[in-house]
């Protein structure tokens, strides 16, 4: 019960260090930009090398994933990320600040598919398993109402580096509890370039994984363009001022918080495929409806619905990837992390080029809305009959794939 207990914590503090590194930039974006005398959008591009780093990252390591110990390969993470957060704050020059961030960016591509692939692991249980990756998700909404306050009351109190400097002990926490998770290598003597292509087609080889990773795509799209472009929303059209928005974002992460437990709870009642739909439906007439309400309390009330479909969507999706390819779970969360990279640079350019066209956010959510039928699709597609991995996955410890 004790390990059991510890294990969870592990990757449920995994899931949150991620998040919190993904948004390190948000609270303190600001006074880096003043001490190097540079602005804001320069600075804002150690964001997008981050999510290029992860996004590559992610796609190379996907065949070989599955093949090591998860315990070694969450010890590389928190170690690429230890070292990224450190050259982060001691970064004598600007310049010295995007090789840290392009390690942080590696490590980062580790640690996410490593928790929710272990979760899969580790509770056979699907209740348990369910329960357990609610969890790693919900700790990663934690970065709005806990992390990035803390860095920003560190930032005010002693400055930005001492900020990212906070980091440090819970990456190394990570590092050390990693010891907890199998740590055995599986890998094959010889690994050659035949080897990690036909490793590739190996994960990219069953219909169902195919078309969920293609829905997720999909649907991120919709759903971090709206999370990217929501304080601009806030401030254009609702006139929040700096204490509203602050609160808009508690509540964001607050209720992406609370949803995330309470969906696996809802996979006892209905399928994730159930929930899944019934996500994306609520999701749907939430972008159809935005500013129909002019007054502020309208726009609480799009970003609790928005949280909670969000919620739904991300744990019944989490689920069904898990279950659909179990051999090779960290390499589809591998795929899955790329995913979410890449539709969150289609989310914000095509968002962008809505709000150039239209000049109004409540039309660009509604267009925005439009994509998510096309999540539903996608779902519907995955459930025709699975083909079976064109290459069988090789043996332990040889070069070989098993005899069949």
């Amino acid at each position: 019960m004790l390990r059991s207990i510890g294990l969870v914590t592990l990757l449920a503090t995994g899931g949150f260090m991620w998040s919190v590194n993904v948004l390190l930039l948000t609270p303190v974006l600001k006074s880096i930009a003043a001490d190097f005398s540079t602005s804001d959008a320069v600075v804002g591009q150690l964001a997008t090398l981050h999510a290029l780093a992860t996004c590559v990252t992610a796609l190379l390591i996907t065949p070989w994933i599955d093949r090591f110990g998860r315990g070694r390969l969450l010890r590389l993470g928190a170690g690429l990320l230890l070292a990224g957060s450190i050259c982060l704050a001691l970064a004598p020059t600007f310049v010295w600040m995007f090789p840290a961030r392009l390690m942080a960016g590696v490590g980062a591509a580790f640690i996410m598919p490593v928790c929710l692939a272990a979760a899969g692991d580790l509770f056979p249980d699907p209740r348990k398993r369910n329960q357990v990756v609610g969890l790693i998700l919900a700790a990663t909404a934690l970065a709005f109402v806990i992390g990035l306050p803390i860095l920003a009351q560190i930032d005010a109190a002693f400055g930005w580096r001492w900020a990212v400097a906070a980091l440090i002990v819970p990456t190394i926490a990570i590092g050390g509890g990693s010891l907890w998770l199998p740590t055995q290598v599986i890998a094959p003597a010889t690994f050659s370039v035949h080897d990690y292509a036909r490793h590739y087609r190996h994960v990219l080889g069953n219909w169902e994984t195919d078309w969920l990773l293609a829905g997720h795509v999909v649907r991120g799209v919709a759903w971090y363009s709206a999370l990217v472009y929501l304080g601009a929303y806030a401030v254009t059209s609702y006139g929040f001022d700096a204490n509203r928005l602050s609160l808009l974002f508690v509540v964001i992460g607050g209720v992406f918080f609370v949803a995330t437990n309470v969906m696996p709870l809802m996979t006892r009642l209905i399928s994730p495929r159930q929930l899944f739909v019934a996500s994306i439906v609520v999701l749907f007439v939430n972008f159809m409806c935005a500013g129909l309400i002019d007054d502020q309390w309208g726009m609480f009330l799009f970003v609790i619905v928005l949280s909670m479909a969000g919620a739904g969507m991300t744990v019944a999706e989490s689920v069904l990837l898990l279950d659909s390819f179990p051999s090779a779970r960290g390499g589809i969360m591998s795929l899955r992390s790329a995913g979410s990279e890449v539709s969150l640079a289609i989310g914000a350019a095509v968002a962008g080029l809505l709000l150039v066209l239209t000049n109004d956010y409540s039309t660009m959510y509604r267009l925005l809305g439009l994509a998510l039928p096309l999540a539903v699709l996608t779902l519907a597609l995955s459930r025709r009959k699975r083909r079976e991995p064109e290459v069988a996955p090789l043996s332990p410890g040889t070069g070989e794939a098993p005899a069949s």
